[in-house]
């Protein structure tokens, strides 16, 4: 195999216990985890080290990037079960060991940390067993998940689906509200051509009209449509979105009218006259799609 994959090793580097001494660590990755993990598939095996520069961002793009990540849980070092929650908050494919005797925390309890016996090769066989096993599923099935973080923030029924869910009600909320306000525009912009055009039918008749023609300085919205159109973020039918960039094309059609209605107001009030029931057609339709949405 290839040695295009890497396996990250956090585990102590210094004294953790009287016993455990940083002579004792560094024997134990050399003679142990580095050649188990090596002889059985050809990976690259390494880990951080005591260094007298700050190491840290070094440790977190490891931590965030390499393949496969191997814990070592013995002792309850603290810096590793940091690195171990930072691993478990961006990526599956980690594997916890710890040697025999060790009593993991409750939050660890469940996942299945491999337990190792330095001074007993025959029971440590099932260990290395294991390990060989655990580290070629990791190569084998990459999305296969371990990791209680990203389980619970990511997928069916998880927070980051009922956050997404809020995001999405939040998004339609606003695109109906918009909907309401051009829905409201439209009517009186329609009531001002048919006002407009009463007076200028007076006008031509020699009569005297008791109002004077007016416009609307205020536009349709468009930014909560334009982003549906755009990222389309519902789970939708294909005639839904065909309603929603009509919508967002009339929007802008109207616009381009109302810019030019204080110095064209005869012919911007002929073409709306002519087209606001159309426009109306379309409002009601988007405004009919979108309902079901609306919880």
């Amino acid at each position: 195999m290839p040695r295009d994959i890497k396996c990250f090793v956090i585990m102590p580097f210094s004294q953790s216990t009287a016993e455990h001494t940083e002579a004792y660590w560094n024997a134990l990755f050399e003679n142990l985890i580095k050649p188990l993990i090596e002889e059985n598939s050809g990976i690259d095996v390494f880990r951080s080290a005591p260094r007298r520069e700050d190491v840290l961002g070094e440790i977190i793009k490891n931590l965030v990037t390499q393949h496969i990540v191997v814990a070592d849980l013995t002792d309850h070092n603290p810096n590793v079960f940091w690195e171990l929650g930072v691993r478990q908050s961006f990526q599956h494919r980690t594997i916890t060991i710890a040697e025999h005797g060790t009593k993991l925390p409750f939050d660890l309890g469940k996942k299945g940390t491999l337990f190792y016996h330095t001074k007993d090769a025959v029971k440590n066989e099932q260990f290395r067993h294991d390990l060989r096993t655990a580290i070629q599923d990791c190569i084998d099935h990459p999305d296969r998940p371990d990791s209680y973080v990203l389980e619970a923030i990511a997928g069916r029924g998880s927070l980051f689906e009922i956050i997404r869910r809020e995001e999405v009600q939040r998004r339609i909320h606003a695109l109906k509200s918009e909907l309401d306000f051009n829905l409201y525009l439209l009517e009186l912009v329609t009531n001002r051509v048919k006002n407009n055009i009463e007076i200028q039918s007076k006008k031509i008749k020699g009569e005297t009209a008791t109002n004077k023609k007016v416009t609307v300085t205020a536009r349709f919205r468009y930014p909560s449509i334009e982003l549906l159109v755009a990222t389309r973020y519902l789970d939708a039918s294909d005639d839904l979105y065909s309603n929603a960039e009509s919508y967002y094309d009339d929007l802008h059609r109207l616009n381009d009218q109302m810019l030019v209605w204080e110095t064209c107001t005869e012919e911007t009030d002929s073409y709306i006259a002519k087209t606001s029931d159309s426009y109306l057609r379309v409002f009601q339709s988007f405004a009919k799609d979108l309902k079901p949405y609306l919880k």
